[in-house]
């Protein structure tokens, strides 16, 4: 979110594979905070930095580029890819787009 902030973002949309974390981002529910309370309010206290900011569920079978980009994050975590996806993430990217 900061980075999306950085970037100049004033509208932003962020899918997780955790359905209980986006109920709490999106008021839905509470109680989930026992493990990630203060990273939950940071998460919210940066809502205000947009003029719309949505948080949404998608199951990691719906989303292959996110997953793939996130397993890639742990061997490079400061690679970052805006408007392109890398060369090993076009077939998945196609995938996503047609399902």
């Amino acid at each position: 979110m900061v980075f999306a902030h950085e970037c100049g973002f004033t509208r932003v949309h962020f899918e997780n594979d955790n359905e209980n974390l986006m109920k709490e981002l999106n008021g839905i529910e509470t109680g989930y905070r026992n493990y990630t309370g203060a990273i939950i309010d940071s998460i919210l206290d940066l809502k205000v930095y947009f003029r719309q900011c949505m948080f949404s569920f998608v199951r990691r079978s719906g989303n292959k580029v996110a997953h793939f980009l996130a397993q890639l994050a742990t061997t490079e975590p400061d690679k970052v890819w805006m408007e392109d996806v890398p060369s090993n993430a076009h077939s998945l990217y196609f995938s996503d787009l047609i399902s």
